[in-house]
């Protein structure tokens, strides 16, 4: 599985959705093979390097990506495995932890109940609306993610990556029913840390 050299969320991130079923959360070495599907192999010798050619499967993602963006470099702490799901409720606070030490940076899901966000949050992993799940295998560049967070932008720069950037309607989750921003600055802390 790639070590990511830096934990917390990036200026931008290339995520692939390795899973739909959140309970596999519940099992860190089953999680950690599902999200080492996206990471299999040496992803380069320096620290904050991804050769492109390191991951067949990444390599035209990668390109796609920094064709649409010329300069966008490609580092291994840009890239995070995630699942999408449905609704989340009464998540576990180990499931939460488990995301975050398998390398989860963000969750997708349709929605999210208090206790569930109040977990992901306080575990560093960053719970995002989808409108539907999306499908397994799908490819995604949050482009600006980490300002995204930082100014509580309520829908993010997203797109799904197949043979082209196609927009995306991905929004930060709200941690609190009326709640005029998603996140205050002590829960930004874990997600945000460098």
């Amino acid at each position: 599985m790639l070590s990511y050299s830096k934990r917390g969320l990036t200026d931008n991130m290339i995520v692939k959705v390795v899973g739909n079923n959140l309970d596999v959360a519940l099992d860190i070495e089953q999680l950690a093979a599902l999200v080492g599907v996206l990471t299999a192999g040496e992803m380069g010798s320096q620290a904050n390097t991804c050769p492109l050619d390191a991951n067949k499967e990444l390599d035209p993602v990668a390109r796609l990506c920094q064709a649409n963006y010329p300069g966008l470099g490609i580092r291994k702490n840009q890239l995070s495995a995630a699942l999408s799901v449905g609704a989340v409720e009464n998540l576990a606070v180990q499931a939460a932890e488990n995301l975050a030490r398998a390398g989860s940076i963000v969750l997708f899901a349709q929605s999210y109940d208090q206790a569930s966000l109040d977990a992901l949050v306080a575990a560093g992993v960053l719970p995002l609306i989808a409108e539907e799940p999306l499908a397994e295998g799908t490819w995604l560049f949050l482009r600006g993610i980490r300002n995204d967070v930082i100014i509580s932008a309520k829908t993010l720069n997203a797109f799904t990556i197949s043979d082209v950037l196609a927009p995306a309607r991905i929004d930060l989750a709200f941690l609190y029913p009326g709640q005029s921003h998603p996140f205050q600055r002590d829960h930004l802390a874990k997600i945000l840390e460098d």
